[in-house]
């Protein structure tokens, strides 16, 4: 007797056909769910314009020469309260009436801020946030009339002050 005269169930009832059947219908629903995904979620960290982005940089790199040109640095300091003050230091012939502070989340596009320094005695500025911050951010602050930027990064909540230097 062979094994072509036994009884062999149909094709629909062996396991074979139906593992080698599901690993593609796996691999398409997995393809509509990312497509998916992808059509509904923005991708907020992709610049639309990109030339204009280029072209951006060398701005901000004369921003940055300039602050190393006046051999300015900056003390920031956080407290648990919100309250954000920055002692500048640096060869200004008058202090600023204002300062820009940017505080920019490296991945979250939305938790951005951007906020006025106030001046106070001294070469003290400060502002108020209404929100405690927590995690990485990187930091700008630039001069009101936009002519020089001290640039860096911190971690917070953080017990000591970041110093941000323009590298002269």
């Amino acid at each position: 007797m062979t094994n072509f005269d036994k009884d062999t169930a149909p094709w629909f009832k062996q396991f074979w056909p139906w593992f080698l059947i599901t690993i593609p219908a796996i691999t398409i629903v997995y393809c509509m769910l990312m497509i998916y995904v992808a059509i509904t979620s923005e991708n907020s960290l992709v610049s639309d314009n990109y030339y204009k982005d280029g072209l951006a940089i060398n701005q901000s790199l004369a921003l940055d020469n300039r602050a190393k040109e006046l051999n300015l640095s900056a003390t920031l300091s956080f407290s648990e309260k919100g309250r954000v003050a920055v002692i500048l230091d640096g060869d200004l012939a008058s202090q600023p009436s204002f300062l820009t502070l940017k505080m920019v989340h490296p991945t979250l596009d939305g938790q951005d801020i951007e906020t006025k320094l106030l001046p106070e005695p001294g070469n003290t500025y400060s502002t108020q946030f209404k929100q405690t911050l927590s995690g990485r951010w990187y930091v700008d602050i630039i001069s009101h009339d936009n002519t020089w930027r001290l640039k860096g990064e911190t971690s917070l909540p953080s017990e000591t002050a970041t110093q941000l230097d323009s590298g002269a």
